[in-house]
């Protein structure tokens, strides 16, 4: 009965071991989707670049059997990075602002953006962009959303101008 049990778990472990997404793919996915829907510019290499010297999807914690993975990334005109991928359970953010590149414990956007972005809520983003990206020079945001069932995924991509409002985003 013990060796039946301990080889459920050992099957088990290893089952769990063979379910990992290979993220050097996912991340060439959203690279390509990026390319396909926004053109293929120095701003996507940029970030593709990053995201693979970060390892950045790599470290964060999901499920291979039913997840959402969501995803904002800016590289801005001085050259300043932000990454930051989240679920349920883990965010990870990852920048060069502080002259050398490397994980941080804040976050590089707001909850806000952040929020909007975990509900996939592109006509509410589109709004923000119109009535609150007065920032300039205006920065490009790219979203993903990583939808992974079963081992396998899909990746959705969306493009806006970073926005904020004072009154509402310093609160966060």
């Amino acid at each position: 009965m013990k060796k039946g049990i301990y080889l459920f778990m050992f099957i088990a472990v290893l089952g769990g071991c063979k379910q990992q997404l290979n993220f050097v793919k996912v991340a060439n996915n959203i690279y390509m989707n990026q390319i396909q829907a926004f053109g293929d510019t120095m701003l996507l290499k940029g970030l593709q670049a990053y995201r693979e010297k970060s390892n950045i999807l790599e470290r964060l914690r999901y499920s291979a059997a039913n997840d959402t993975v969501f995803a904002l990334e800016m590289l801005g005109f001085q050259g300043d990075l932000y990454l930051t991928y989240w679920n349920k359970v883990d965010t990870i953010s990852y920048t060069n602002t502080e002259d050398k590149p490397g994980y941080v414990s804040n976050l590089l956007f707001t909850k806000y953006m952040m929020g909007l972005v975990s509900q996939w809520n592109i006509l509410k983003i589109k709004e923000e962009e119109k009535d609150n990206s007065s920032l300039i020079p205006k920065e490009l945001v790219y979203a993903a959303r990583i939808i992974i069932r079963k081992n396998t995924y899909k990746v959705e991509c969306v493009r806006f101008n970073d926005f904020f409002n004072l009154e509402r985003d310093c609160h966060y």
